[in-house]
């Protein structure tokens, strides 16, 4: 972990949305001012999954949210699409398992982001919107 200028973040963020969800409609707020402790490498990874997952499921847009408590960091991703299988919700994501009939996809990133979240002290919340859609909350406890 080190310390990271959250306007470097917010760059990022747009970046990946540019490239992962370029046909889509993007809502980003991040905070452009101060810093976080994190690993870079972590949030990053986690971030394009997220980014990646919604951007494959969203009818039309996306919302990405970052927000600062006063020792984490939230990294909220939500759509308009179909939302997530019951299942998912309940038992959490699990390797090579996947909602897709995509076979390109197999079920990795929620599930590689889950354990990069717990490496951070955080963890993977995954639910469905009530007006429809999925969201994801990315939680990073500072070190």
């Amino acid at each position: 972990p080190q310390k990271i200028d959250l306007s470097v973040l917010q760059n990022e963020l747009q970046e990946t949305t540019r490239l992962l969800a370029n046909t889509k409609k993007i809502a980003l707020s991040c905070p452009s001012a101060g810093e976080v402790i994190l690993d870079h490498g972590i949030f990053l990874t986690v971030a394009e999954n997220l980014i990646g997952n919604a951007a494959r499921f969203a009818k039309s847009k996306l919302s990405i949210e970052v927000v600062l408590e006063k020792d984490y960091l939230l990294l909220k991703i939500s759509d308009d699409g179909p939302g997530y299988p019951p299942t998912l919700i309940q038992n959490g994501p699990r390797p090579f398992e996947t909602a897709s009939s995509n076979s390109s996809h197999f079920g990795m990133g929620l599930y590689s982001s889950r354990i990069l979240c717990e490496k951070h002290g955080g963890r993977l919340i995954l639910d469905n919107r009530a007006g429809g859609g999925a969201s994801a909350t990315a939680i990073f406890y500072f070190v």
